[in-house]
């Protein structure tokens, strides 16, 4: 099993998974299914139902959005498997995949499931610009009437996708 970062191999500790889980835990602490499914992936590669490559390919449907954790697991594979995912940069809700296999190499392209937007990281999110101009044209369009505006506003909840700031953006746009 190879370290990330040095390409070397070492031995590796129980409280290597447990940390790697852990954190594995923490991303997918807003939807908690997606870390069954990993869990799911790893035990029925242990009971031998799948076998590496079909454990490789459930992890990288799992967790492609997420680089960083891609590449951590890497240091869990056999010798001579690798896999790592970038953002497409023509779409931000695709991943491009290299996967290295005994067999050789392969490039995926991987959407990103809808319901995992709100956990990528800031910088792979989508652009809240458009939410502000759309408000604003509502704002706007309802200057007469400002009890409609207020009451899409108070649909506007706060969600793990949109931060602080765009929050209060928002809010300070009340007439």
């Amino acid at each position: 099993m190879s370290d990330p970062e040095t390409g070397q191999r070492r031995r590796l500790e129980e409280i290597d998974a447990l940390r790697y889980l852990a954190a594995v835990q923490r991303q997918f602490k807003e939807a908690p299914e997606y870390y069954d499914r990993f869990l799911d992936a790893m035990t029925d590669h242990k009971n031998g139902v799948t076998d590496t490559l079909g454990t490789v390919e459930a992890v990288i449907d799992l967790l492609h959005p997420f680089p960083g954790l891609l590449l951590e697991w890497n240091v869990f594979l056999p010798e001579g498997w690798a896999v790592h995912s970038s953002p497409d940069p023509e779409d931000s809700h695709t991943s491009i995949v290299n996967a290295k296999t005994p067999s050789g190499d392969m490039t995926l392209q991987k959407s990103v499931p809808l319901d995992l937007y709100p956990l990528l990281p800031p910088n792979e999110r989508e652009d809240p610009a458009p939410i502000f101009t759309l408000l604003n044209d509502v704002k706007t369009h309802y200057v007469e009437n400002p009890k409609i505006y207020e009451q899409l506003l108070k649909i506007v909840q706060p969600r793990p996708d949109v931060d602080n700031v765009c929050l209060t953006s928002i809010l300070d746009m009340r007439v």
